[in-house]
């Protein structure tokens, strides 16, 4: 595909378990017009076999030599899109059926905003919903606590990483170091409806490792207010 509208991006590591279900509820979008960059971040498992199973021109597939973790995989993602939007997707995952679609129709309909993202449905081991914050000013404030957006259901404007990259310093809580990075640059939002099932199970981040990330974000966020 040479020009396609959306680029998604999803590094994966060892994802074999649930990996054929986020693929799947990707390709099967009401929107069509994407290329899916699947970077395998230098997995042991069954990871390839799985993705090279499908037949579907919108794939690309790229392999890491070696493990380079999943900022170095994102940036390497990003850099490769065509795409005039970035989506972001977890390789476990699922992206409803209309996530692109409402996303591209919203973007396309509000152009002062950058990055936006939607509210969740959690499942596994515990079932909710996440309604982000919809208002930038209400985003803004929201980062002074904790990350105001669930980063796989995140839609960008290509043109945000002109300015702004993802940091391996905050491996960990990469998103909510882009987000205090970028915040008094760009504009956020956060569609009001639930486009992603996000799952909850026990090999996810270490909290712990997390938690000291994210404790350091929040001081670079306090002092930018002041």
């Amino acid at each position: 595909m040479k020009s396609p509208i959306i680029s998604v991006v999803m590094p994966v590591y060892n994802g074999e378990k649930y990996l054929k279900e986020s693929i799947d509820s990707i390709l099967n979008q009401s929107f069509k017009n994407f290329e899916f960059i699947i970077l395998n971040d230098g997995s042991t498992d069954k990871t390839e076999e799985i993705v090279l199973s499908y037949d579907d021109s919108r794939i690309r597939y790229v392999k890491n030599k070696t493990n380079l973790q999943i900022v170095k995989t994102l940036n390497k993602g990003i850099e490769s899109a065509k795409g005039k939007y970035i989506a972001r997707m977890d390789a476990d995952d699922i992206s409803l059926p209309e996530r692109f679609e409402k996303q591209f129709k919203f973007m396309e309909a509000n152009h002062e905003i950058d990055v936006c993202g939607t509210w969740v449905n959690t499942f596994g081991f515990r079932e909710s919903v996440w309604k982000c914050f919809i208002d930038h000013e209400e985003i803004k404030v929201q980062l002074l606590f904790n990350s105001p957006l669930a980063h796989p259901s995140v839609f960008f404007r290509r043109n945000f990483f002109k300015d702004f990259q993802y940091n391996s310093e905050a491996n960990k809580a990469e998103d909510y170091f882009l987000w205090v990075q970028s915040i008094e640059n760009k504009k956020f939002s956060n569609i009001p409806c639930s486009l992603l099932m996000y799952r909850l199970h026990a090999k996810q981040t270490d909290r712990s490792e997390q938690r000291l990330v994210t404790n350091k974000i929040r001081a670079i966020m306090l002092k930018k207010v002041g």
